[in-house]
């Protein structure tokens, strides 16, 4: 922890270095004004997480030089503790308005000084923490429509992942069926400055998958532009339209028609991806593929030859 130290007085500072000395996660510098502060402050690398600043100082005073500080980005929200031995509260009252985290009255007791300087510490975590829980939700805010975030359901991977997972298969004779999945609803509750309602949409949209698919069987993956890909195993053929109205029933029990500001639960729409089924890790993986990035023609229904391994293996 490193602590910035501002006071006239050298047995105060001399005091300050005593108590904290012992501790070796502390690194303190001194100062005894405030203009020699600033020319340590502007030339430092690394920023301070605690100011120790004497009200009474020559020259710019400790209220003064608070303002300035607070006028800093890197230190706008720094614990800077106030020492005085003037107990005024209209003094004390100018201190706060300036920006003064708390107070430390002179003489310094060696207990009381620790602990502020430790609630100081804390407090500068707790700030830090909330800086990049804002800026992960910043993120979030810039989010596009093709963007692709983790949903973190069961079953639902990212689209190269689930190539990967394909192209481990072991030679042998596969029955695969590749499906798409469209919802158009997804982009009118889309928001690049508040996504997380577009974000639940998705997560439900997926768990619906999830549940008809199968959750042992389901290998689904979210390509963005509301948009998604399933691999369904197995030798009986696929029907569409049971699977749609499947899938729409469960999400319409899923989705929060009143958090979207919908009057009805989204529908989507369910097509195969190939009129053929893929009969390998490979094949189905190479298809796969078409769809990082996205690419509209990726979910056109194709025509394919099967693989030579079905001609070469038997069921």
């Amino acid at each position: 922890m490193r602590i910035l130290a501002i006071d006239d007085d050298p047995i105060i500072l001399d005091t300050i270095s005593h108590y904290l000395s012992g501790d070796l996660n502390y690194a303190l510098e001194c100062h005894a004004s405030a203009e020699s502060a600033l020319a340590s402050l502007n030339e430092a690398q690394l920023t301070y997480d605690c100011i120790l600043l004497d009200i009474m100082l020559p020259g710019t005073n400790g209220i003064e030089f608070c303002q300035v500080l607070r006028r800093m980005k890197k230190y706008s929200s720094t614990p800077i503790l106030m020492i005085t031995s003037n107990r005024e509260p209209g003094l004390m009252q100018r201190a706060f308005d300036a920006g003064a985290t708390d107070f430390l009255p002179k003489p310094l007791n060696a207990i009381e000084l620790r602990a502020r300087v430790i609630s100081a510490g804390m407090l500068n975590q707790s700030i830090a923490t909330a800086n990049d829980t804002q800026q992960e939700l910043n993120k979030l805010r810039k989010m596009r429509f093709d963007d692709i975030p983790n949903l973190d359901v069961e079953g639902v991977y990212d689209i190269r992942d689930l190539e990967n997972y394909f192209l481990r298969f072991r030679p042998g004779c596969y029955a695969m069926s590749l499906i798409n999945l469209h919802i158009d609803a997804l982009h009118d509750i889309f928001n690049p400055k508040e996504p997380s309602i577009f974000l639940e949409g998705l997560r439900h949209s997926a768990q619906a998958m999830a549940a008809v698919m199968g959750p042992d069987a389901a290998k689904i993956a979210y390509v963005g532009k509301g948009y998604f890909v399933g691999v369904n195993s197995g030798r009986n053929r696929i029907n569409i339209l049971e699977l749609t109205n499947r899938f729409n029933q469960e999400l319409s029990m899923l989705w929060d028609c009143t958090a979207t500001g919908m009057l009805h639960p989204p529908t989507g729409k369910i097509r195969l991806g190939s009129d053929q089924r893929f009969w390998s890790g490979l094949s189905i993986a190479n298809k796969l593929r078409e769809f990082a990035p996205i690419s509209e023609d990726a979910f056109k229904p194709t025509s394919r030859v099967e693989d030579n391994l079905f001609t070469e293996l038997a069921w």
